[in-house]
């Protein structure tokens, strides 16, 4: 029996050290798609943090698929459709904001191509710059210093 799917973590499978994809990794991921075994890149990033790997290796044009937010969101690579998402019950930001505050622990909120964050602690050296920045996965930061008055959470 011949495989039909293959899921992949992006960091330290996909790419090396320096987040780069190396051109035999590239290859075999070529390689299997063309044998038609759909491809998964899963990785907890939001999906902006993975599209630009998953064109990298073609996704595009072997119609495989993203798996992001540690599986919240599964995304049809060919047409960009969200075939799966799991959001958070419309109650439960507010109240992990107000625990993450009171706690001191960092916590960010991830809107549509935008991190809205408060105490973050994944800011790179762009955060002293001012109020904008850019988060791990090259998406806007936007510190906030009082509750969000919303986030949205999907449908």
């Amino acid at each position: 029996m011949g495989y039909e799917l293959l899921v992949l973590d992006i960091d330290g499978t996909v790419t090396n050290s320096e987040k780069k994809v190396l051109p035999k990794t590239r290859e075999a991921v070529f390689q299997i798609q063309r044998m038609g075994v759909k491809v998964v890149l899963a990785s907890g990033r939001p999906p902006e943090g993975v599209l630009p790997v998953a064109g990298e290796l073609g996704f595009d044009r072997y119609g495989s698929y993203i798996l992001a937010f540690n599986g919240g969101k599964i995304l049809d690579a060919r047409t960009g459709r969200c075939v799966f998402e799991k959001c958070l019950p419309r109650h439960l930001p507010g109240c992990l904001w107000e625990d993450a505050v009171r706690n001191q622990i960092g916590m960010a909120a991830y809107r549509t191509g935008t991190i809205v964050a408060g105490t973050c602690l994944f800011y790179t050296s762009a955060a002293a710059a001012g109020p904008l920045c850019v988060g791990l996965w090259g998406a806007p930061v936007f510190k906030k210093k009082k509750k969000l008055a919303h986030i949205e959470v999907g449908r």
